[in-house]
């Protein structure tokens, strides 16, 4: 009988009435087995969710009150088996996604897509320590069968200075061989556009060596008499090739057939380099650290970096590459200069020799560096993503400023 206060009386809990006579429903807060609930909170609890059953990651019924982001009832593509939402980077493996594993970003045992890390699976997975990865096993292919870069690629050495002798030194191989040596001597550095060899001779010409015959060609006219003093800061681009004297503000530049001249701010030394990314030219200031970025476009200077630190002017070191320039003082460690703002970074790392020549390998990021004077066979090279100094097998001897340009053709 119902009674005055009573919502129903079915004589005991049913499906429509509670135990105290109150009408039955999900929500109310009196858990009510009749009507096949679990557990009533009155609303959705971190253990009871809003259809009054039990809550637990898997029961299909999303609780957000339990921080459940999904609940597909087990693991699925869209949702992890801890009723997060699935995402590669997430560092839950979902193998229903198709995830081999989850290490939130890459790791040496993951990839950044979530597939195992393995040499030959297309990645190049850098935490692994993998330089190429061209989906195969095969050595002899540019790419190791451990993910090694084969080059192919070549040092090339000579004096800047006016001495004879030509050599090159294969990268992979780690040996030197004695080459043809140039129609003349040169008193500016070597250059390189990824295929050939340039040298501008004290004779005002400028050459070209092909790698397969051994051989040197006559190019080109040079710029004028000031070829035949040290050091000339030689460089090749796209469009031609730039030439500064060591200690003058003048530069020429062939481009169309012609050279023609234009001044720099400050006097320039005999180091520097081209960035082909950018189209930039780098060229360090004479007797500092400093240096002035070219937009090899229109010629203008696009960046000025002033650094006072004293740099004697038989260094050949100043070399780009990643966002940075490189250059040290005569005798001291190798100092990393950031491209944009001239942040200075000592690596303490120096090199055996004294005023060195450098060139970087533009794939690998290793800074190659030749001797000078009583070290002119010491030969090393300096990985710029971990600041390590490595010694490789000894130079001819060219005692009278070396000068080396690495030539990498593209992979």
């Amino acid at each position: 009988m119902v009674d005055d206060g009573e919502e129903c009386d079915d004589g005991e809990e049913s499906a429509d009435c509670n135990a105290d006579c109150s009408a039955a429903a999900c929500g109310d807060g009196v858990t009510n087995a009749a009507a096949g609930e679990a557990c009533d909170d009155g609303a959705e609890s971190e253990t009871c969710n809003i259809d009054c059953s039990v809550a637990e990651c898997g029961d299909g019924v999303v609780n957000a009150t339990a921080g459940e982001e999904c609940d597909g009832e087990g693991r699925s593509a869209d949702c992890n088996a801890d009723c997060t939402t699935s995402s590669c980077g997430d560092g839950v493996t979902n193998a229903e996604a198709g995830e081999a594993c989850d290490d939130e970003g890459e790791s040496a045992a993951c990839n950044v897509d979530c597939s195992a890390a393995v040499c030959g699976d297309g990645q190049i997975n850098e935490t692994a320590g993998e330089q190429c990865d061209d989906e195969n096993g095969d050595d002899d292919d540019g790419c190791s069968a451990t993910c090694q870069v084969e080059s192919g690629g070549r040092v090339f050495l000579t004096s800047s200075n006016g001495s004879e002798g030509f050599y090159g030194y294969d990268i992979d191989a780690d040996t030197w061989e004695t080459l043809t040596s140039p129609p003349s001597v040169t008193r500016s550095q070597l250059a390189n556009d990824g295929t050939n060899v340039f040298l501008l001779g004290a004779d005002d010409t400028i050459y070209s060596y092909d790698l397969d015959g051994d051989s040197w060609s006559a190019g080109i006219a040079g710029p004028g008499a000031t070829v035949a003093n040290p050091i000339g800061f030689f460089q090749w681009f796209p469009d031609g090739f730039y030439y500064l004297q060591d200690g003058t503000a003048t530069m020429s530049v062939y481009r169309d057939a012609a050279w023609s001249t234009f001044e720099l701010d400050v006097t320039g030394s005999s180091a520097g380099s081209y960035d082909a990314a950018t189209g930039e030219l780098y060229i360090r200031q004479y007797s500092q650290a400093g240096f002035r970025v070219i937009d090899t476009a229109d010629d203008t200077t696009v960046r000025m970096i002033d650094d006072t630190t004293s740099v004697g002017e038989n260094s050949r070191t100043g070399t780009y590459y990643g966002g940075n320039f490189y250059v040290r003082t005569s005798s001291g460690p190798i100092l990393r200069l950031d491209s944009t703002t001239g942040a200075a970074t000592d690596t303490t790392v120096t090199p055996v020799s004294n005023h060195t020549g450098t060139d970087v390998d533009v794939v690998t990021g290793l800074l190659y560096i030749s001797g000078y004077n009583s070290d002119a066979t010491s030969f090393q090279v300096f990985d710029t993503n971990t600041d390590t100094l490595t010694t490789l097998a000894d130079q001819p001897s060219v005692s009278n400023h070396s000068t080396i340009t690495v030539l990498r053709p593209s992979l």
